[in-house]
């Protein structure tokens, strides 16, 4: 079976979202959310059409009446009655793969971070788009991951972490070793090379969403802190010498491109997440995450190196971040196949 796993720099014919409803993932804080969710639509409104999930009717009309404040124009998205519990869509929503030159969502296992439920086969009835259900190699049975535990560049490479083989209970597939999953991996997303990074930042930094990306053939765009007083200093000099003596899987060093970390984000006592990392390539714009840091405006300057083609815009996120994740973990694509 011919599959393919695409790097998400390639086209888009829409992005999904789930819209907003878990006061208790941002809490004392969720009444600014609607409005990222809005400022984000906007935005990817101008690239790809945007296709929303809202839990109930009552969200469909709140939502409606936020895009339209938000002068979200009405033909650049549509509403979608569905059963999702969470706004993470990498946590709960399938992954978009390239099967036979066919596009099919493949939908993993679930466990307590998230999975999968009812909402793939939402989602694969709405873009009639066929499932196929990530199995582990040993049992057969479903094989707990998260789309945003890995990234591609589309021609056989992944990456991911040893964090994101772990839930705060325990291993996610019990048993399962790394060749294990690069087994499943190579079967499920046509990966012949995985690369594995350290995802032990603080703050949470476990999902490879907010440590490396993909963002074209053999370019990773990394995390990467200056400072060597910081906690995260060790770490990500680590990820670094991990891509620096790495080959993807035509055999073509990798280029490492660093992004700056931001200053340390809390939430009282709580480190967050706050990574630069975790920004959303779409058709025509890249959506950045911002702190209202100085290391900003770099982050951004950064990607607009990498990325001459595209808008890269900035999105407040110091709101966002507090449900521990930013714009790639609520934005789902789906690719344009041919």
């Amino acid at each position: 079976m011919l599959r393919r796993f695409p790097g998400e720099f390639e086209f888009h014919s829409s992005v999904w979202l789930s819209w907003p409803t878990k006061a208790e993932d941002w809490p004392g804080k969720f009444k600014a959310i609607p409005w990222v969710y809005a400022e984000v639509a906007r935005w990817l409104s101008r690239s790809e059409q945007v296709q929303i999930l809202c839990s109930s009717d009552e969200v469909s009309v709140s939502a409606s009446r936020i895009l339209d404040a938000h002068r979200v124009p009405k033909d650049g998205y549509q509403l979608h009655r569905a059963n999702t519990d969470s706004n993470w869509l990498r946590d709960i929503a399938p992954t978009a793969i390239v099967e036979e030159e066919k596009l099919r969502w493949l939908t993993w296992g679930a466990d307590n971070k998230g999975g999968a439920g009812i909402l793939p086969e939402e989602i694969s009835a709405i873009s009639d788009i066929p499932l196929v259900q990530a199995l582990r190699p040993d049992s057969g049975s479903p094989l707990v991951f998260a789309g945003g535990a890995i990234n591609a560049d589309g021609r056989g490479t992944v990456l991911t972490t040893d964090d994101a083989l772990h839930s705060p209970s325990g291993e996610r597939n019990p048993g399962l070793t790394h060749d294990d999953y690069e087994t499943a991996f190579r079967y499920f997303l046509g990966a012949e090379k995985t690369v594995w990074l350290i995802g032990g930042y603080a703050g949470g930094y476990g999902q490879i969403n907010n440590l490396g990306r993909f963002v074209a053939p053999g370019v990773v765009v990394l995390s990467y802190e200056e400072d060597p007083l910081e906690e995260n200093f060790r770490v990500s000099q680590e990820n670094f010498k991990i891509l620096q003596g790495t080959k993807d899987a035509r055999g073509n060093e990798l280029q490492i491109v660093k992004l700056p970390m931001p200053e340390p984000v809390f939430f009282g006592e709580k480190r967050l997440p706050a990574s630069y990392a975790n920004f959303y390539i779409g058709n025509s714009i890249v959506l950045c995450p911002t702190f209202n840091d100085p290391l900003d405006r770099v982050a951004l300057e950064i990607l607009e190196k990498v990325f001459p083609e595209r808008t890269v815009v900035g999105i407040h996120s110091l709101d966002l971040v507090l449900g521990s994740g930013a714009l790639h973990s609520i934005c789902l694509p789906q690719p344009v196949i041919g």
